[in-house]
């Protein structure tokens, strides 16, 4: 048995396919017409009807530095919150599958960067020129197109910034979150480290520890003699003499002893009260 619902299977996917045509040859239609004039020099440009304002590029090595530069420019060009703007370059020179629309106050100190979407299409009969539009809306505030390139800090970052006027309805899209990398930081030079003097014991010395900390080392035999360094508790000493006189050092007669810090070759005497041979 023969079905006859084929032909009209048939001729209802006809319509509907050159229906689908129609309907995309509009939307490229919307996009790609130009009602205003065109810029007659490579720059991005904001159209506003009958007028034609060329946004101001400008270059920094520091993105940050960049960012305030701009925000704190009051002369800015002022847009719509959905504006139009074209663009007329050499694709190497502005590649819009790196350019990036970016809120300027967004930007922070360890890469983030906040952009929006837009969209791009060809204008018809002039080669290298580019339409954009931003569907969504841009809420006030200070935008650029930006070109991101190398680190944060120190590399080539060129912003073409303009201004959205003020009473601007929020947006309906959502922002992508895009991480510009930071120079890696110097690792630090290693201190060489400090060579310990190592001397051998003098012939004929005795080993001996002192027993307190901050006990005073002099240059002679006496509670008069002046200080030349100090001591601390543990701290391993060569006994080389001792001295024949005593003093008396609240309530405690010692005499002296002649002694060399072990791994120094300082030497001077010390109040024989604090060693323990």
């Amino acid at each position: 048995m023969k079905n006859n619902n084929t032909p009209l299977f048939i001729i209802l996917s006809v319509i509907v396919l050159a229906s689908l045509a129609v309907i995309a040859y509009l939307l490229l239609g919307r996009l790609t017409k130009h009602d205003g004039p065109l810029p007659d020099h490579y720059g991005i440009f904001v159209r506003n009807k009958d007028v034609l304002t060329e946004l101001r590029r400008q270059e920094f090595r520091d993105a940050m530095q960049g960012r305030d530069s701009i925000m704190g420019d009051s002369s800015l060009t002022h847009v719509d919150a959905k504006p139009t703007m074209v663009l007329y370059a050499d694709g190497q020179d502005i590649p819009v599958s790196d350019l990036k629309l970016v809120q300027l106050d967004s930007m922070e100190p360890n890469g983030k960067v906040v952009h929006w979407n837009y969209q791009v299409a060809p204008v018809e009969g002039h080669p290298g020129m580019k339409q954009i539009r931003v569907a969504s809306g841009l809420a006030s505030g200070k935008y650029a197109f930006a070109l991101l390139s190398g680190f944060l800090e120190e590399g080539t970052h060129k912003f073409w910034p303009f201004q959205v006027n003020d009473n601007a309805p929020a947006p309906s899209d959502t922002p992508q979150v895009a991480m510009i990398s930071l120079k890696p930081k110097p690792a630090p030079i290693p201190r060489p480290a400090v060579p310990i003097i190592s001397a051998p014991p003098p012939t004929g010395a005795r080993l001996a520890y002192c027993t307190e900390n901050n006990v005073v080392l002099r240059s002679a035999p006496s509670l008069n003699g002046p200080k030349i360094g100090g001591l601390s508790r543990g701290q391993r000493l060569y006994v080389l003499q001792m001295s024949s006189n005593y003093d008396t050092w609240r309530g405690i007669s010692a005499n002296w002893a002649y002694v060399q810090p072990e791994n120094s070759a300082a030497r001077g005497w010390v109040f024989t009260y604090f060693l323990r041979q």
